[in-house]
């Protein structure tokens, strides 16, 4: 049974560079396998360790609560102000949200 030539380049035997399916397979796969597994890597979820998580948020609102008092002190304009209580609220909603879970 013989095979329907394919185009001159897939032709094993002539000068210019062949394709065979095998080869396409090798060069390929490994990279796409290698990027999956990279996906994967990335993607996957990490485990949160509650009372570091808690130690972080409390140290963050103490810090806040710091740049708050610094910045009534220095008279800053009213947008940065809100700013900083609108980080505050969430970092303890963030913190009420650790304690409920």
């Amino acid at each position: 049974m013989a095979m329907a030539p394919g185009p001159a380049s897939c032709r094993p035997g002539t000068d210019e560079a062949g394709c065979e399916p095998v080869e396409v397979f090798v060069i390929l796969i490994p990279p796409f396998i290698a990027l999956l597994i990279g996906a994967w890597a990335v993607l996957s979820p990490k485990p949160v360790d509650a009372a570091v998580e808690h130690k972080q948020l409390n140290e963050h609102i103490a810090w806040l609560e710091e740049r708050l008092v610094h910045a009534r002190a220095r008279n800053w304009d009213e947008q940065m102000m809100a700013n900083l209580h609108a980080q505050m609220a969430e970092a303890r909603r963030k913190q009420q949200a650790l304690a409920t879970a």
